[in-house]
């Protein structure tokens, strides 16, 4: 497994297109291509395979697969794409989103999907996934870059400012204009529960949506990660609006709605050491940082762990609902996570999602 990283500045890399209708949509189909199939320059490939791709000018669409699933890109009026994923594309469609007939449009296959809970085909009216892109053109080449992490498996797709734009100093990092730059992420994930190389672990995470008849699929959520659909659940059955499948992500430590973060059979647990910081009026720190802000952390605490962020109540326990669930009735049981045996254990009365563990790994 090799991560090739594409940049826009790359000798021999992809050149942002005139300004004009559909060069947008088209451009950001031959990036993909370019980037995970037929490479550039010294840079190969990601070793992605095109399982189409349609040239008609004005109605430029393609899907470009990975072995677990594929990805359609198609134009939408002149200066947007909408996105599908599905385990294989049976009939490609014709023609593009709203200026043609959305049953010709649609292309048909096994397991596709427009959106959470919007299969494809589906409806017109039903929600797709979509980029737009008003003004990735040579004109705004001082506010638009793109970096493209991909493998054979997944790829990042990134655009930002150029580092010669103002926007783009460390000191406003990250920084990104939804006018500008779309951000969208694609393939497969890693995980315990789905095979790297399993057929129907392939997911997209974007920002907007909108119903396929929509003439003006615009949106404020354009440059930041908030929607996200998949092919196959945790548990390798198909999402569908029976089971209600929803996706998410979240960074650790964000705030968060419920108790399901402490869900104790999740195969994804992050063991994150209790950090030790000290901040006196003599801490070392750049001068920029405020000192609320200066915590100088410098140790870890020897063999304990926390298991969850949110947790902060008797009633949202990690350790509450892993005991209940494989029927402990001695909360200080000590229980194996990843070869470890771990003692559940509280710092104060109401944080209770601590683990102390004798493995020699947390110690050393």
């Amino acid at each position: 497994m090799t991560v090739t990283i594409y940049r826009s500045t790359d000798v021999g890399a992809p050149a942002l297109p005139a300004s004009g209708n559909y060069n947008a949509a088209n451009f950001y189909i031959e990036l993909l291509k370019k980037c995970l199939v037929d490479g550039y320059e010294s840079k190969p490939g990601a070793g992605w395979s095109v399982i189409y791709d349609d040239t008609t000018p004005g109605k430029r669409r393609a899907a470009f697969g990975n072995g677990n699933g594929c990805i359609e890109f198609i134009t939408w009026r002149t200066q947007s794409l909408g996105i599908l994923i599905w385990d294989s594309i049976t009939t490609p469609g014709v023609g593009r989103l709203v200026d043609d007939s959305f049953s010709s449009v649609m292309s048909t296959g096994i397991n596709g999907w427009k959106s959470a809970f919007n299969p494809a085909p589906g409806v017109a009216s039903g929600n797709i996934n979509l980029i737009h892109m008003p003004t990735v053109n040579s004109g705004q080449s001082a506010n638009v870059a793109w970096t493209i992490f991909a493998d054979d498996k997944s790829a990042w797709v990134l655009f930002h400012y150029p580092s010669s734009n103002g926007n783009s100093v460390i000191s406003s990092m990250p920084s990104t204009s939804d006018a500008y730059h779309s951000q969208v992420f694609f393939g497969a994930l890693k995980s315990p529960d789905l095979l790297r190389t399993q057929l129907g672990n392939f997911f997209i995470l974007n920002g907007q949506r909108a119903a396929g008849t929509s003439t003006s699929p615009t949106s404020v959520s354009q440059s930041s990660w908030s929607l996200m659909c998949g092919l196959r659940t945790p548990s390798n059955t198909l999402p569908s609006v029976a089971n209600a499948s929803t996706f998410s992500w979240l960074i650790w430590g964000q705030s968060v709605s419920g108790n399901f973060i402490a869900n104790p059979r999740s195969s994804v647990r992050l063991l994150l050491p209790i950090v030790v910081t000290y901040n006196g009026t003599d801490v070392d720190k750049p001068t920029s940082v405020p000192s609320a802000n200066a915590h100088y952390a410098f140790a870890t605490i020897p063999g304990i762990a926390e298991f969850s962020e949110f947790g902060n109540s008797n009633t949202s326990s990690y350790w509450i609902y892993c005991n209940q669930d494989r029927g402990a009735s001695w909360n200080m049981q000590p229980y194996t996570v990843n070869t470890e045996d771990w003692m559940p254990w509280s710092a104060t009365s109401t944080y209770l999602n601590l683990g102390i563990t004798d493995a020699a790994n947390w110690w050393a």
